[in-house]
């Protein structure tokens, strides 16, 4: 993960990956979308990330989950990180 971003929201606000799962299906991750090209292996995405949580997103997920954070951070605003915010006052 690179460039990491905080909704200033609670949890159940965030992106879902479970609603991306559902959403995508065997699109959602890589390995998934070969194994449908090939005709063998498994489909079930839910499954895969059971097994394998390092599972490679596809073009097609990382549209997905971008275009939903993108509206929540609009809708929400995101955490400020900056080291001003957090300086210790004396």
């Amino acid at each position: 993960m690179h460039d990491a971003h905080f909704l200033d929201a609670e949890l159940g606000v965030g992106v879902s990956m479970a609603e991306m799962l559902s959403a995508l299906g065997p699109d959602a991750w890589r390995s998934m979308q070969e194994n449908v090209r090939s005709g063998r292996g498994n489909t079930d995405p839910f499954a895969s990330y059971l097994r394998k949580p390092g599972m490679q997103l596809t073009d097609l997920s990382r549209e997905w989950i971008h275009k939903r954070l993108e509206r929540l951070l609009r809708t929400h605003g995101e955490v400020d990180l900056t080291t001003r915010r957090f300086k210790a006052t004396e």
